[in-house]
């Protein structure tokens, strides 16, 4: 039975770090252009830098994109990214974002949650669904020991953070 420290994570280097990163198809129903006005309403210095990488799936949906975009200077349209480099791009961010209107399992969203990234991820997301959590974490001194399913993410063994989601109380309306 794994037990994990409750110790709280410090991210001393936030303001290093202030990427918001998307990775996946250029296509409609990936919601970039909700992305993209998010972004520009929540006007952030120019430090800030919204980075899209990915794969141009959908010609017409691309223009639109690189059309939005083109005022700006801290919004940047990439060629997608693969292997280590993926990583070391997430190792530098802030947050991952995937807003799609429906995806089965995001790729993005597991290797994100194995670099330790933050993800926002929409309600259409089957991983979004908390409410069919059923591992379970019991306080056990300073420590949390786990019982239930897991599913180990490729480099799962080489990471020095993993994220578990689990149920702490049993009687908490799964609602």
């Amino acid at each position: 039975v794994p037990v994990f420290n409750k110790k709280k994570i410090n991210y001393k280097d936030i303001d290093k770090k202030k990427n918001i990163i998307f990775l996946g198809r250029i296509h409609p129903h990936k919601n970039l252009d909700l992305i993209i006005d998010s972004f520009n309403l929540a006007k952030l210095d120019q430090s800030w830098k919204l980075k899209i990488y990915g794969l141009k799936d959908d010609l017409r949906y691309m223009k639109y994109i690189k059309k939005k975009i083109s005022s700006s200077k801290n919004i940047f349209l990439l060629k997608p990214i693969f292997d280590q480099k993926k990583f070391k791009i997430m190792s530098s961010s802030w947050l991952n974002i995937l807003v799609s209107e429906s995806e089965v399992l995001s790729l993005s969203v597991l290797e994100a949650a194995n670099s330790a990234l933050p993800t926002l991820i929409s309600k259409n997301l089957e991983s979004s669904d908390v409410s069919a959590i059923t591992s379970k974490a019991v306080v056990d001194g300073d420590d949390y020991v786990l019982t239930g399913q897991k599913m180990w993410l490729t480099n799962g063994g080489s990471s020095t953070l993993v994220a578990v989601l689990v149920r702490t109380d049993n009687a908490a309306s799964e609602d």
